[in-house]
């Protein structure tokens, strides 16, 4: 674990970097106020834009942090759309380690020789990034040998990660505490969600069950889906040992005759439905990279790290949102919407649904090649963070991967009309709510419903009945007006005392003035003469007096500062 000291200097480190791209203090102020101009950041870095600084601050900082990058980037429903854009385009790869000393961090993990499992092994990775690097090489199993690729953890990384994690926490709950714009944000919440991403992406154990969970949905559906084997006997928390799939990136299919774009897009597609719908089990980041067609024409997947996973209940909210984007209903699709996520006790409906109707008269019938789905998305998640609505996380990723599947149907098909491509899809969700067998299934879940609530009634109102008499039930009056008055009466009467107080200090000042007997020489505390009563009964008026000015200052007590007042002098 990481020393108290790591953790201050670690804090200093970010504290600095910050600084430096102008994100501790705002360079507004800084320019304004005399003395300031050391920390506003030089001409070269304040010529750069907001996202293009926030990208650079995480970068210099390490791997923690430019893996932070990378999941916030996913969420646009919290992150202003410039720094998002930004975030997408953090660095990856990275140095790969030593050949001498990756052989020690392989052998290590294995327990053995290398020799001793792999025929061959490249020392060359195929790609580095921040928290592992991948090899070729070739296995011998099953009395066979079989070309693997090899997932290797960089040795340390998770003991390097651990500081960052905590100083994360740090900020983040003195943000919540002290800012009154973060409350919406919930950056407690938000490191909650990193941590735990990041804890699943350093077991490979989870990303080999990743693997297996979705091999086993798409048993079912032979040949739709091609995924790599995990030699289990192999794998462990930091090396993860997979068959090779061969084949091209989606987005390289493009005027290769033997491929034909427009059935490979509808494949892709099938795929993305069924994980969302059927099985509730996504891949959550399918770019070009991990979309990959082999020599047969089949769509195939790689880097299951990061997953999402839909209950029951968001997979229905899902199809009834569809079905109203598809239905054109804007009334619909705000219900919806307030169903997926929490709303605020402000939220205005018809003004949230008003921009719901301007979006879809924007976007709805654009042929593809017209379309900017990055705009969309944002537009979207704009509209959603305006109108302080929280979404879950999963559908956040959800977002993200519909937008990158969106991107890559770009590229192969440009001339696809989006509702033309979904259309099918939307077919089937309308024929899947309206099976016999799972209507009559939920038929039965309602029909048992109201049979407990039956059952339950006369014993509840018994119990109301019996805690009226017995005087057990109280009711509590709540209102804007009446706690308006409640607060304004605890000042005053805060008031009443500080200034009585302050009364009593000053006489007793007075009166221990002329005759004073102790002073600061007699009680060898300075070789003043200056009395000791008076001096104390003034320092307690001015911590009184203080206290006093703050009861003006914050009426309803101590509150959280809001950025947006204290930022009065910018202009945007």
């Amino acid at each position: 674990m990481p020393s108290a000291m790591q953790d201050w200097k670690r804090a200093r480190e970010i504290l600095n970097v910050g600084a430096k791209y102008g994100f501790l203090i705002d360079p507004a102020f800084t320019a304004k106020v005399p003395g300031l101009g050391l920390l506003t950041p030089g001409a070269t870095i304040a010529a750069l834009s907001r996202g293009e600084r926030a990208k650079r601050v995480l970068e210099e900082l390490g791997p923690t942090y430019v893996k932070l990058g990378q999941i916030l980037s996913i969420r646009q429903d919290l992150i202003p759309g410039d720094i998002v854009d930004s975030l997408k385009q953090l660095q990856k790869d990275v140095a790969p380690l030593p050949a001498e000393d990756l052989r020690d961090v392989v052998e290590g993990y294995l327990g053995a020789p290398i020799e001793e499992h792999f025929e061959s092994f490249d020392m060359t990775p195929m790609a580095a990034a921040s928290i592992a690097q991948v090899h070729r090489a070739r296995l011998r199993a099953d009395g066979d040998v079989h070309d693997v690729v090899v997932k290797v953890q960089r040795p340390g990384i998770r003991e390097k990660m651990e500081s960052d994690l905590s100083i994360l926490y740090w900020l983040a709950r003195l943000a919540e505490g002290s800012i009154a714009e973060a409350t919406l944000y919930q950056p407690v919440a938000i490191v909650r969600e990193f941590e735990a991403a990041l804890l699943q992406e350093l077991d490979f154990l989870h990303e080999a069950r990743n693997i297996q969970e979705t091999t086993r949905n798409f048993e079912s559906r032979p040949g739709l889906l091609v995924l790599p084997r995990v030699y289990d006997h192999l794998t462990t928390q930091k090396i993860l040992v997979m068959s090779l799939v061969p084949g091209i990136r989606i987005t390289d299919v493009v005027g290769k005759p033997e491929y034909d774009s427009e059935e490979l897009l509808q494949r892709a597609l099938e795929v993305i439905f069924e994980m969302v719908f059927t099985d509730g089990f996504f891949h959550g980041d399918p770019h070009p990279g991990n979309v990959l067609v082999n020599a047969e024409s089949r769509i195939a997947m790689l880097d299951f790290g990061l997953m999402g996973r839909l209950t029951k209940e968001q997979q229905e909210t899902l199809i009834q949102l569809a079905l109203a984007v598809f239905a054109r209903n804007p009334s619909q699709l705000t219900r919806v919407v307030m169903k997926m996520g929490q709303v605020p006790p402000t939220f205005n409906r018809l003004a949230f649904e008003a921009d719901v109707r301007r979006l879809m008269d924007k976007y709805l019938g654009v042929e593809l090649a017209q379309l900017n789905s990055e705009n969309l998305i944002r537009e979207c998640m704009e509209m959603i963070v305006e109108h302080h609505v929280r979404l879950p996380g999963e559908y956040a990723i959800l977002g993200r991967a519909a937008g990158t599947i969106e991107g890559i149907a770009r590229t192969p098909y440009p001339e696809f009309n989006v509702m033309k491509v979904a259309a099918p899809f939307a077919t089937r969700l309308v024929s899947r709510r309206l099976d016999p067998h799972k209507l009559g299934t939920e038929a039965m879940g309602l029909a048992l419903s109201v049979q407990q609530l039956l059952a339950d009634a006369p014993m509840q109102a018994s119990r109301l009945l019996d805690d009226l008499e017995a005087g057990r039930v109280q009711l509590g009056v709540r209102g804007e007006v009446f706690e308006q008055l409640v607060t304004a009466q605890r000042t005053h009467s805060v008031r009443v005392v500080l200034s009585a107080a302050a009364a009593s200090l000053v006489l007793a000042a007075a009166i221990t003035l002329a005759p004073f007997q102790y002073t600061l020489a007699s009680v060898g505390w300075s070789r003043s003469g200056m009395p000791l009563v008076p001096l104390l009964c003034v320092v307690l008026l001015s911590f009184v007096l203080s206290l006093l000015f703050l009861t003006f200052v914050f009426p309803r007590g101590l509150q959280k500062l809001s950025l947006r007042s204290l930022l009065f002098w910018r202009r945007r």
